[in-house]
Parts: structure tokens; sequence; C-alpha cells
């Protein structure tokens, strides 16, 4: 006799996506400027008392991991950008 079931499946998918370079994006804790085919700046924003906020240069696919990417804008960057690198200018030079 055969027996029914549900079973759940993770499933990967690959998409192509055209982009218009530099492109911005972010997450709750990241902002992304994509500005090559593999490469990206990363600013990680984890809040004014952290000690984990970093600028770094990233392979532009990190701007797609996770669900909680979305569309940001050059203002939005700039200003993370600015705001994390006065941070660190301030631990630098103190």
């Amino acid at each position: 006799m055969e027996k029914t079931f549900k079973l759940e499946v993770n499933k990967t998918v690959t998409e192509t996506l055209e982009v218009i370079l530099p492109l911005y994006r972010k997450t709750n804790a990241h902002f992304y400027k994509v500005f090559s085919q593999k490469s990206c700046i990363q600013v990680t924003d984890m809040g004014p008392a952290s000690d984990n906020n970093t600028i770094q240069i990233a392979h532009a696919g990190m701007a797609w991991v996770g669900d909680s990417g979305q569309e940001s804008t050059k203002e939005e960057f700039d200003e993370a950008y600015a705001r994390i690198k006065a941070g660190i200018d301030k631990l630098a030079y103190d």
C-alpha cells in the first residue's frame, strides 16, 4: 500500500540580474555600494555603541545575501559611510 506524506524542501534559486553601477542596497545592519561585477563597499552599522562597525571591500554578491536585502540610495549609503567613518576616526585618533 502506498503512503502519502508532505515533505518540506529548501530550494536555491539562481537569477541573473542586469544592474547599472553603482548600485546601492541595504539590510538591517549593512549598506552596500556595488561598484563592479566583483566588488562592493560594505558598511556595517551595528549601532553607535558597537565595536563591530566596519567599512570594507567585499564580494559584490554580498549585497544580495539573505532575504532582508532591499534597494537603497546613494544618500543613505553616504550617510552610513560618513557616520561609521567618523566613529572609526574617533577611535583611531583619541
